[in-house]
């Protein structure tokens, strides 16, 4: 499940239409849609994805970028039961749910000298980017 940002065309007047040249479709009303693997828009839904590390409400006291080394990762869980992720890979990726816990895995990672290593991610890394692309299906 992911929620994207999509475009329905228009072409007429009206003051909520939004321009977008480097867009497949360039005008129109834009609005969010929930997306499963196959595309499908659900509502009522459980979810999971990124979210911008300035964003509003997000707790204090998560671990700086600095502290963490690739492969460690922070968590904090709010009060309505939204878990909060910071993980290191070759940058920080901040992340929300309201499904997952703390559970993690070792992902494969290949470095520059051909040999692969194995860092610890927590497991709504690895279903993110397993189910990430069902937008690319609906767009």
């Amino acid at each position: 499940m992911c929620v994207d940002e999509s475009v329905i065309k228009f072409k007429g007047r009206s003051s909520i239409k939004q321009y977008n040249p480097m867009k497949p479709i360039k005008r129109g009303y834009k609005f969010s849609v929930l997306c499963d693997m196959s595309g499908l828009k659900l509502e009522g839904s459980l979810a999971w994805g990124t979210i911008r590390i300035n964003r509003e409400g997000l707790p204090k006291g998560m671990a700086s970028d600095t502290s963490l080394k690739r492969g460690d990762f922070d968590h904090k869980t709010s009060n309505t039961g939204v878990t909060f992720f910071k993980w290191k890979d070759n940058k920080i990726v901040t992340l929300a749910s309201n499904i997952y816990g703390t559970e993690t895995f070792q992902l494969k990672r290949q470095l520059r000298d051909g040999t692969t290593s194995h860092i610890n991610t927590p497991q709504i890394v690895e279903d993110y980017n397993k189910f990430m692309g069902g937008v690319n299906y609906h767009d």
